[in-house]
């Protein structure tokens, strides 16, 4: 236990210091990148690492929390007002992950059921747990998966900061710039006990959507929490880094060079795509920039993109709303249409 422990901290450090220079670098969204390149090549040469899963559950709810900061009464009407935009893109993303998963299949060399759990936008663990259940190839979705995420966490921010959409807002109209410290943390406190219910129940990102949900109570019983202080955000991107650095086996990479070659090109296809619409169409629909159209649509995980907004200050509260109902609707009717595809 204690060596476990004492590994699992010289990885943070490790990740820190690589978040610390790629941040001090100006590289966008520095303290995420840096923590998962760094854990990444702790795990490397060292090996794996444990208790990850737990950073990840708590740098969520941090996460979660810090978006309930930002909610206000404005906000929340607004994220009402866009609901039936924000449940056709969520059918448009899954419609077009149902699409890639025909060429998905021949390329990767896998059934018809595994390639669409292989492109469907949701979590690694809910994926990979109905593809256990349904007789799926598990290995397979999660190369998958895992190529995904990493693409997205480590290309999304670098690609927005060239197109120059970054900071195009710094503060959310109507919430304070420093947030009350004793009562986000009561929020963090509380948010953990429901999303343990939550995900035995089965509830779709438990950790991340908890304390959002506890957040908008707050806000229509007339409680603003305020802003999250900048370095405890800090450390729910070191935290979320690291957990996604400690996935990247490389063996398991490698030791399926046809499906990951295929997930590599299935989730450049998909990226680029989502990116593409989301800031070209999406502004044309709704008031939201070019930059927070693109992270919207982008089908990677709640937590990592919601983490990236914040960091790149693109409308967090806006990109959550988009990415709480893509996964309840992947997780729910798209996962239902799964199960009914027939093994080959």
């Amino acid at each position: 236990m204690l060596a476990h422990l004492a590994k699992l901290a010289a990885a943070l450090l490790t990740a820190t210091a690589a978040g610390y220079v790629l941040e001090r670098s100006g590289v966008p969204a520095g303290w995420l990148l840096g923590a998962l390149v760094g854990a990444a090549g702790f795990r490397a040469a060292l090996g794996p690492l444990q208790f990850t899963g737990k950073l990840r559950r708590f740098g969520q709810l941090v996460v979660g929390t810090a978006v309930a900061g930002l909610l206000t009464p404005e906000v929340v009407g607004a994220a009402g007002g866009l609901l039936p935009l924000l449940i056709g893109a969520a059918v448009a993303v899954n419609v077009f992950c149902f699409l890639l998963s025909v060429p998905a299949a021949r390329l990767a060399g896998v059934d018809r059921r595994t390639a669409a759990l292989c492109c469907l936008p949701g979590g690694l663990s809910e994926m990979g747990s109905l593809a256990r259940d349904v007789g799926a190839d598990e290995q397979a979705v999660a190369v998958f998966h895992t190529i995904r995420v990493t693409l997205i966490v480590t290309s999304v921010p670098l690609l927005l900061a060239a197109a120059g959409f970054q900071e195009t807002e710094t503060l959310i109209p109507g919430a304070e710039a420093r947030g009350t410290l004793w009562l986000l943390a009561l929020v963090v406190v509380a948010s953990a006990p429901l999303a343990v219910l939550g995900s035995r129940l089965g509830i779709v990102n438990p950790w991340v959507v908890t304390p959002i949900l506890l957040g908008i109570a707050l806000v229509l019983a007339g409680v603003q929490p305020g802003a999250m202080p900048a370095p405890v955000s800090i450390m729910a991107q070191i935290l979320i880094g690291v957990a996604l650095g400690a996935r990247l086996d490389h063996r398991r990479l490698i030791a399926l060079p046809r499906v990951f070659a295929a997930g590599l090109f299935i989730a450049t296809v998909l990226l680029a795509s989502t990116l593409l619409a989301g800031a070209l169409l999406l502004p044309q629909l709704a008031p939201v920039p070019p930059g927070v159209g693109a992270i919207s649509l982008a089908p990677g995980g709640l937590a990592e993109l919601i983490a990236v907004s914040k960091a790149m200050e693109l409308m967090p509260t806006t990109v959550a709303a988009f990415g709480i109902v893509r996964s309840v609707l992947t997780n729910t009717v798209s996962t239902q249409i799964v199960i009914r595809i027939p093994p080959d």
